[in-house]
């Protein structure tokens, strides 16, 4: 039988470093300016910069669902985890079927 151990907090410690990039990222495009003096490409330069914040913008919202997603399995196979041996606690000690 193959036994799978997650380490709770060594994944919550690893999910520390991406959430403060991408509360940097999203710090720095918040603080990106609006418009640049281009000359006749002023309205180009302007739409490049608006699609490449929200790309950016949706990179880090993915990358946050992403850890959001992954702590929620990390959480949930913990009280599963529980789960099974609180029943397993009940069957050996020849209680009522679960």
């Amino acid at each position: 039988m193959t036994h799978i151990r997650i380490d709770d907090e060594g994944m919550q410690e690893l999910a520390k470093s991406p959430t403060r990039r991408i509360d940097n990222l999203i710090s720095a495009m918040d603080n990106f300016p609006g418009g640049a003096n281009g000359g006749l490409a002023s309205r180009k330069i302007a739409a490049v910069l608006r699609i490449t914040l929200e790309a950016s913008q949706l990179s880090a919202a993915t990358s946050t669902a992403l850890l959001a997603v992954a702590r929620a399995a990390i959480e949930d196979h913990t009280l599963a985890e529980e789960q099974i041996i609180r029943d397993l606690s009940v069957l050996v000690r020849g209680g009522d079927s679960l």
